[in-house]
């Protein structure tokens, strides 16, 4: 199946229009439609891959609303008439301003950098997820011991670093996982009680 580019928009209506790329249009059209408040219509799909579908977000980067979802501005809905005519796309893309990499910008989320409290907690929450793992079969499942939740708690703006006595609790569980977690049994508990 050949890769296209797809624009397609809540029928009876100029947008928002959203453009993507699929190998199945149908399958996309269909799927989109489940999640969508209006019935969709495909108003235009073209030959391409994901290369000229990034190049189509990033000339159109000033209309962009949210994902692949696109404002109607007379530059999206002309370029769509003139290929829809038979114009060629590079032909029409070249009369539009270049921004490169204007979508991708317009997209990246600025997070605020971990603290150092925070980037220590959530190492250690993951060592004790996966020492936990470790011990248990897949019939079980591991509690933290008791204060141990808290510790490795990521809640709240400004996570505190660990403590001295706190990091020598999570290494002396770490050092035997066994001595500390305890495991329940849960689907065999939930199998004898249907049983009986």
């Amino acid at each position: 199946m050949r890769t296209k580019v797809y624009f397609t928009r809540p029928v009876g209506m100029s947008g928002p229009i959203k453009i993507g790329c699929t190998t199945n249009i149908e399958n996309r059209l269909s799927s989109l439609s489940t999640w969508s408040p209006f019935p969709l219509e495909l108003i235009l799909t073209i030959p391409g891959d994901t290369r000229l579908e990034g190049t189509i977000h990033d000339r159109f980067a000033r209309d962009h609303l949210h994902r692949e979802w696109f404002s109607p501005s007379d530059g999206l809905l002309t370029f769509i008439r003139r290929v829809i005519s038979g114009e060629d796309v590079d032909t029409v893309l070249s009369c539009i301003p270049n921004k490169p990499g204007a979508f991708r910008k317009s997209r990246r989320r600025h997070y605020p950098p971990w603290s150092i409290g925070r980037r220590e907690r959530a190492s250690y929450r993951s060592k004790l997820f996966w020492a936990a793992r470790r011990l248990g079969t897949e019939d079980a499942y591991a509690i933290f011991p008791n204060g141990v939740r808290d510790i490795v708690s990521l809640y709240g703006r400004d996570v505190p670093p660990i403590s001295d006595a706190e990091r020598a609790r999570l290494e002396e569980i770490l050092s035997n996982p066994s001595a500390h977690f305890i495991m329940h049994q849960h689907r065999k508990i939930k199998a004898e009680g249907a049983a009986a």
